[in-house]
């Protein structure tokens, strides 16, 4: 919306006085003629922007609804709404004043529209402005006020629009069709969420406790075998994340429901639309357990696993026993197992580079659990050159069951020189960085080449952590449509990666390759299409939809993490997504950010 005239606006009055017989005319500049103060749904407006915005405003009355740290929300009392849906009637107050949930309040103050401020490596500066007043006074009309009703969200009250997050530009304010628009219709409103469902692990904040949910909608979406929501086109705008500023939430895992309906103040922060509560109810737990893959090698069947075991390193912690227990109970003890995020001896803390303890810890955990004694293999990198945690320095890298398969007798590179395909398809280092001084690895993870001997067949293993989503613009942020600036170094790295296979092909077009690992994007995304190209099969797609994740973003399950083979095993290669940690909290057995995946491949001579 435009700029609206002022609310107090100044005339010049004339008036005629008869003086000792004559008519003389006066002009009172000084004179004003006063309109009725704005509403909160003037402020608010048919806008992402208040029309407001810079101005100073008196009189703006409501009930105090929820407190912050910087101030309060407020809302009209429902008897002074507009009936216009498309309006909040709810602001944001910043203020040292000392108020009560409950409390009528005027307030006067400037209203401001302001973005969060960056911290850290978050950067805010692209996010939707927040509408608040800016009080230079509060006064406390009344207390004890019972608070306005919520609005229902769902199909119970207000449908949240499920196809299009922003399908204009934000050239329009559609509440009806995009849901950008339809949650800031509520910003600083009271809003409840009934039957809520849990899509999205509770993850634990300084200042709170988070989750995400749906609520019955009247629409369709992929529900995963937890009861999570799958990815999809639309990224499913209907969740609804929860900010639970009490930190006394319970830890809740994907499936759970609410058995009460959850009520707060509708915000805007860290890039997304959140419902802020002090408190959520008790849930009724689902059914779902962590899995156990039905994939098993033989004398003639080969497996092979990738696991992102984010930022290991043998701490003293109980981590490294529970990785053993998945690798051994619910992978089934992989006969080579690709190992993401491994970091070195001193996790974070300054020092060298060498992971040997902490592979040596893993391995011995996995004995203990009843699995086979594995060896292992990888390039330490150069310090801090390949991205992640300061001084961590993770890297890719392999445990392998000496019992089953073997490493190709060579030479073991480093972090600088390049594995070359040889005449024969042998590699001149093993394992060998591919291409690791390339751009596309510029502070990121080199992608690692390993030839193993299985029954008489040599298979090359590559793997792979590509460089991860940061940077992004937000899927609820002020560019739309959101720009994935981090996917052009991704389609570098997976083409610098399928050139590697490409050439192997060229030596021998019947080449064992299986090219795994945490690809930090969807099975439908053009970094995917581009590690494909014509000679790559990504078996994540053989799976149905409603099993295709490994890793929860925000309650979108989405796959991150997949294995690839080359054309002509693709139809002797059975594929599993084993759900042990993405649906689950802690207390629940989670260890990792992500699902390991694992494939058993057939080699037929």
């Amino acid at each position: 919306m435009g700029k609206r005239t002022s609310w107090r606006q100044k005339s010049v009055v004339t008036l005629s006085l008869v003086v000792g017989g004559l008519v003389v005319p006066w002009s009172l500049s000084d004179v004003e003629a006063t309109e009725a103060a704005p509403s909160i749904h003037d402020i608010q407006s048919e806008s992402h922007h208040s029309p407001y915005d810079g101005e100073q405003v008196s009189g703006i009355t409501g009930i105090v609804t929820y407190l912050t740290y910087d101030g309060f929300y407020m809302q009209h009392k429902e008897e002074n709404y507009d009936d216009n849906p498309a309006t909040s009637e709810g602001i944001h107050v910043k203020t040292w004043s000392d108020v009560s949930v409950g409390d009528e309040v005027t307030v006067d103050g400037q209203v401001t529209e302001a973005v969060q401020d960056n911290f850290a490596w978050f950067d805010f500066s692209n996010d939707l402005s927040v509408t608040s007043i800016l009080a230079d006074e509060v006064t406390i009309q009344s207390q004890g006020h019972a608070l306005p009703t919520a609005v229902t969200l769902g199909e119970e009250g207000r449908t949240i629009p499920s196809r299009h997050i922003d399908d204009d530009q934000l050239s329009s304010f559609d509440v009806e069709e995009d849901a950008i628009d339809f949650y800031e219709s509520l910003e600083g409103m009271r809003v409840s969420a009934p039957n809520a469902k849990v899509v999205m692990p509770r993850a634990e904040y300084t200042y709170y406790d988070e989750t995400a949910v749906v609520v019955p909608n009247g629409t369709s979406t992929i529900v995963t075998p937890a009861g999570g929501i799958a990815i999809e086109g639309d990224r499913n705008p209907e969740r609804i994340l929860v900010d639970d500023y009490s930190q006394n939430m319970r830890p809740v895992n994907v499936g759970n429901t609410f058995k009460e309906a959850i009520t707060g103040v509708m915000g805007y922060e860290f890039s997304n639309f959140k419902l802020m509560t002090d408190g959520v109810p008790n849930v009724k737990k689902n059914t779902f357990k962590p899995e156990k893959t039905y994939l098993t090698g033989s004398e003639e069947e080969l497996t092979v696993a990738s696991y992102n075991i984010e930022n290991y390193y043998n701490d003293g912690s109980g981590k490294t026993n529970e990785i053993a227990k998945d690798i051994v109970k619910n992978l089934q003890s992989p006969d080579i197992v690709g190992v993401v995020e491994m970091q070195d001896d001193n996790g974070s803390d300054s020092g060298g580079t060498d992971a040997t303890a902490n592979y040596q810890a893993l391995v011995k955990a996995i004995e203990k659990n009843g699995g086979p004694s594995y060896a292992f293999t990888d390039i330490a990198p150069q310090n801090n050159e390949d991205g992640g945690q300061p001084d961590g320095n993770i890297r890719v890298g392999y445990l392998y069951n000496p019992e089953r398969v073997s490493l190709v007798e060579g030479v073991k590179g480093d972090a600088t020189t390049a594995v070359e395909v040889l005449d024969d398809g042998e590699l001149s280092l093993n394992p060998g960085r591919i291409d690791p001084t390339h751009e596309a690895f510029q502070g990121s993870r080199k992608s690692l080449a390993a030839q193993f001997s299985f029954d008489d067949e040599i298979v090359t293993v590559i793997a792979n952590h590509f460089t991860s989503k940061g940077g992004d613009d937000a899927l609820f942020g002020a560019i739309q449509p959101p720009q994935r600036h981090s996917e052009v170094q991704r389609v570098k790295q997976a083409s610098v990666v399928n050139y590697f296979v490409d050439q192997l092909l060229k030596e021998d077009n019947d080449a064992n390759i299986v090219v795994l690992g945490d690809m930090n994007d969807l099975e439908f995304s053009d970094t995917l299409n581009a590690l494909e190209g014509n000679v790559l099969t990504n078996k994540m797609e053989s799976m149905w939809k409603k099993h295709r994740y490994t890793y929860n973003y925000q309650g979108n399950s989405q796959a991150l993490d997949h294995i690839l083979v080359t054309n002509h095993l693709a139809d002797n290669t059975v594929f599993d997504v084993v759900h042990v940690n993405a649906d689950f909290t802690e207390k629940d057995g989670r260890v990792s950010d992500h699902d390991p995946v694992l494939a058993k491949l057939f080699l037929d001579d």
